[in-house]
């Protein structure tokens, strides 16, 4: 090629930074926020703590999954279910992926997705199911918390109804309900 074809003010260079608490295994109760510039704020709450395996994947592990848009069966799939069902990107087609619709929704400015990890117990290995379970209760309560219509989370799941939720799980909930509403 020929030297100058390219205008070296133009390049736009940014970091990402990758935090190590991002890589912590650990019991969380997550809450992605996502905000559209024209139909306005919604949820998806979310907890770390596997019910077939003894793991609880970490913050960064957790969000890839959600944002790996070729998954849409599994609770992984969520975020991008929400998206669509709600009318916040771009309908995918054959010819337009749901990974493209993603993009341009989130690059345009017309959508913001953040996220808040909440850690509720740390992951030793040891008594996993018990754990499993006390973080799935907070995250039922924080549920709970929200209105429906705002939530991306697919009440039909598992347990969901069954789940028993004591007043320290009722607790922790409203402290990230909180936490996470007083941001608005």
């Amino acid at each position: 090629m020929e030297s100058g074809w390219f205008n070296m003010e133009a390049i736009k260079a940014f970091e990402i930074s990758f935090s190590p608490d991002w890589y912590g295994s650990g019991y969380y109760v997550y809450v992605l926020k996502v905000v559209h510039n024209e139909k306005g704020t919604f949820y998806y709450i979310g907890q770390t703590g596997d019910r077939h395996f003894s793991a609880a994947r970490s913050p960064f592990y957790r969000l890839m999954a959600h944002f790996n848009p070729y998954n849409s069966k599994a609770t992984d799939a969520q975020l991008r279910n929400g998206l669509i069902a709600h009318g916040l990107i771009e309908e995918p087609t054959k010819d337009k992926k749901t990974r493209v619709c993603m993009e341009e929704a989130i690059s345009s400015g017309a959508l913001q997705i953040s996220s808040v990890f909440y850690k509720i117990l740390e992951f030793n290995g040891e008594n996993h199911k018990q754990n499993r379970k006390h973080v799935e209760a907070v995250e039922t309560a924080l549920i709970n918390l929200f209105d429906k219509k705002n939530l991306f989370n697919n009440l039909e799941k598992i347990g969901h109804h069954t789940v028993i939720i004591n007043q320290d799980h009722h607790s922790l909930a409203r402290q990230i309900y909180y936490n996470v509403t007083q941001q608005e």
